[in-house]
C-alpha cells in the first residue's frame, strides 16, 4: 500500500510538473506480483532498466520502479476511443530474461541493435510464450520484435 501511494504522489507531481495532460495522455501500466499501478504522461515516457529498478523517463522527470520480482508493463490508450484494439502480446522483464506471451505458436521473437544486427531471437511454444535470455545481451538500446508490435528497451 505504501508503494502505491508513493507512486501515486510521484505521478501527481510528474502532472503539476508538466502544467497539464494534453487531450489524450499516454499511460503506462507496471504490474508486479498483484499490485499494479498506472502512470499518465503528457509526453511519450521511455522505460529503461537498471540492475535493480525500472526507470520511466518522461521529459524531465524521472520515476524508479524497484524489481523485486518479474515486472510487467503495458501502454494503455487513454483517449477513450474503444474501436482501438491493443496486441494481445505481452511482455515481461526481469534482471536475466526477457519473457513474452501471447504470441501464436511458432512465432518468432527477435532482438535487434540499433544498427540492425540482430542479437537474439526465440520461437514460441505451443502456449504461445517464449524466454529469451537477457544475460547474454549487450547493454545498450534495443527493439524487441515480434509479428505484431515491437518495443524499445535499454539494458543496463
Amino acid at each position: 500500500m505504501r508503494r502505491i501511494l508513493t507512486y501515486t504522489i510521484t505521478l501527481m507531481m510528474l502532472c503539476i510538473t508538466a502544467g497539464k495532460l494534453s487531450a489524450a495522455p499516454r499511460e503506462l501500466r507496471i504490474t508486479d506480483g498483484s499490485n499494479s499501478i498506472t502512470l499518465a504522461f503528457d509526453s511519450e515516457p521511455t522505460v529503461t532498466f537498471s540492475e535493480t529498478a525500472l526507470v520511466v523517463t518522461a521529459g524531465e522527470s524521472t520515476l524508479e520502479y524497484p524489481l523485486t520480482s518479474t515486472v510487467t508493463f503495458d501502454f494503455v490508450d487513454a483517449s477513450g476511443v474503444k474501436s482501438v484494439t491493443a496486441p494481445d502480446v505481452r511482455f515481461s522483464f526481469s534482471s536475466s530474461a526477457i519473457s513474452v506471451e501471447g504470441l501464436a505458436a511458432g512465432e518468432a521473437v527477435a532482438v535487434y541493435t540499433y544498427g540492425g544486427q540482430m542479437v537474439a531471437r526465440a520461437v514460441a511454444d505451443n502456449g504461445g510464450s517464449c524466454t529469451i535470455d537477457a544475460g547474454t545481451l549487450p547493454r545498450q538500446p534495443l527493439i524487441v520484435k515480434t509479428s505484431k508490435t515491437a518495443y524499445k528497451i535499454i539494458l543496463r
